[in-house]
């Protein structure tokens, strides 16, 4: 009798054991894990909301069914940063692999502000050259925009003034453009006038007439912007055969020589001014008034000048120039040199400065010192210059 086999796999060649035993291992694996997952996940469940409460973030709720170590978390948060520390909270929990966010954050009630207080404050400039006029600053509305161009506009015409007004997220009100209107005519009898309105402090600038149109401006600005106004405004000097020659009186004899050391102690104290200037210029950012950090240390050194003759200074003031090349629009050069001896002014007063002894004024190109034909001249004419007042 042949033997035969008590199996009927024992006929399948060897071959076949092999690969039956190689797909069985995965089978094996994969039933032993998922029976293994339900014990991880209900693990990892329960510590994530444990952890949740312990937080004091009972409204969130964690699910892990069929995700294996990634957790699902849900719920409504009262702010975006609950929403955060929820989830911070449960990706912090021992054996959690990953965390997806579904918390939504609760829409803020009637009660509660809309939005965050103003953390800007609104700023206001006008240059007047040659009959053209520039606006620039920023505000908060639109309809404050409308309005300082609406006033512009009824004094200037409107084809002769660029707003370049922005509009910018907040921006506190301008409670002060309703005043402008009232203000701006006033600067039609200025030559070059300008008007700075800003958290740093108000200025009007330009040249009057004479004397007493200057007091009636001041007083005018004073009365519209508060009394704190800096009062940047020249008089314009008379034409020789508009002068009214007053007889010379001779000094008394115990006066002249003190007049002469005051003039010594002015003229010294321009001479170090220059001194310091020699072969260095103040550096700003190209086509900005930002200054480079490279020009510090020769800006505290002309302040070291100022402090030192503070005396002269008290006595006289001092001007600070802004002046630019040629290349460019007039208007916009103008604009730029007063915005550059602004910043400068600003540095100075930062230093401890007397705002009210420095006085800062932009020519544009009005007043090259070098050839504009060529890089190495325009380079000399961008300058800032300075210059203790004669009394």
């Amino acid at each position: 009798m042949d033997k035969k086999s008590a199996c009927c796999c024992g006929a399948l060649p060897a071959m076949w054991w092999w690969l039956l035993t190689l797909l069985g291992l995965p089978l094996l694996f994969f039933l032993m894990t998922g029976a293994r997952q339900g014990v991880v996940e209900k693990d990892l469940a329960t510590r994530s909301q444990a952890a949740l409460k312990a937080a004091g973030m009972d409204w969130a709720q964690v699910s892990l069914d069929q995700r294996g170590r990634d957790v699902l978390l849900n719920g409504m948060a009262a702010s975006d940063q609950e929403r955060i520390a929820a989830f911070k909270t449960v990706q912090s929990v021992y054996g959690v692999r990953d965390v997806q966010n579904m918390v939504e954050v609760a829409a803020a009630s009637a009660s509660e502000p809309a939005q965050a207080a103003p953390s800007k404050t609104p700023e206001f400039l006008l240059q007047s050259v040659n009959g053209k006029v520039v606006l620039q600053g920023v505000m908060g509305s639109q309809q404050e925009i409308d309005e300082a161009l609406a006033a512009a506009q009824g004094v200037y015409g409107v084809g002769k003034v660029d707003n370049q007004l922005q509009l910018a997220e907040g921006v506190a009100p301008a409670a002060w453009v309703k005043d402008l209107a009232g203000l701006l005519p006033a600067l039609q009898g200025l030559e070059n006038a300008s008007l700075k309105v800003s958290a740093a402090g108000n200025s009007i600038g330009g040249q009057a007439p004479s004397n007493a149109d200057k007091a009636s401006f001041l007083d005018k600005a004073r009365a519209l912007l508060g009394e704190g106004i800096v009062d940047d405004l020249a008089v314009k000097e008379a034409a020789p055969d508009q002068m009214v020659k007053i007889p010379e009186q001779a000094p008394a004899a115990d006066a002249k020589p003190e007049a002469a050391a005051e003039e010594q102690a002015a003229a010294n104290c321009q001479q170090q001014l220059n001194d310091a200037m020699n072969g260095k210029t103040v550096l700003f950012e190209t086509n900005k008034s930002g200054i480079k950090l490279d020009s510090a240390a020769l800006l505290d050194s002309l302040v070291g000048i100022v402090t030192t003759c503070k005396d002269v200074v008290a006595d006289r003031g001092i001007q600070i120039s802004g002046h630019t090349d040629s290349v460019g629009n007039a208007a916009y050069n103008q604009m730029l040199s007063q915005q550059r001896a602004d910043a400068v002014k600003d540095y100075f007063v930062n230093k401890g400065v007397d705002a009210g002894l420095i006085k800062s004024v932009g020519f544009g190109a009005s007043k090259p010192v070098a050839s504009n034909a060529n890089e190495a001249g325009r380079s000399q004419n961008r300058r800032i210059t300075f210059d203790i007042n004669p009394e």
